[in-house]
């Protein structure tokens, strides 16, 4: 899945901030839009998150150690910005659903946000 191309054309595009339509789509290849509210990092520093929402309740986009180092500009350009997420949706704890990233091509900044 990484990367953009005409496969993309074929997968759902979701809201962030729509949680009925995640759920739905739990196991599914999708493409999820929003903006990233902010960067989180795990206490030990291996897993970074992208969140899009509330800490306990929004989706997130998941980026573990083996992978982040793939990322060379970092993860503080996708803060504020209206992203694309490809991938395929899961649930987490608390139901939070998520999409681990494992190619800097399944993130997309698709425009400033305001």
């Amino acid at each position: 899945m990484p990367g953009v191309g005409a496969e993309d054309a074929e997968l759902p595009l979701i809201q962030a901030s729509d949680a009925a339509a995640l759920e739905a789509a739990e196991g599914r290849d999708v493409i999820v839009e929003g903006v990233v509210l902010n960067i989180g990092y795990s206490p030990a520093g291996g897993v970074r998150f992208l969140n899009f929402g509330a800490r306990d309740s929004g989706f997130t986009a998941v980026i573990f150690r083996n992978v982040a180092g793939r990322f060379e500009d970092g993860f503080d350009k996708y803060k504020r910005q209206n992203v694309r997420i490809r991938g395929k949706l899961e649930k987490f704890r608390e139901g939070r659903m998520q999409i681990r990233i494992t190619d800097p091509g399944q993130i997309e900044i698709v425009n400033a946000a305001p």
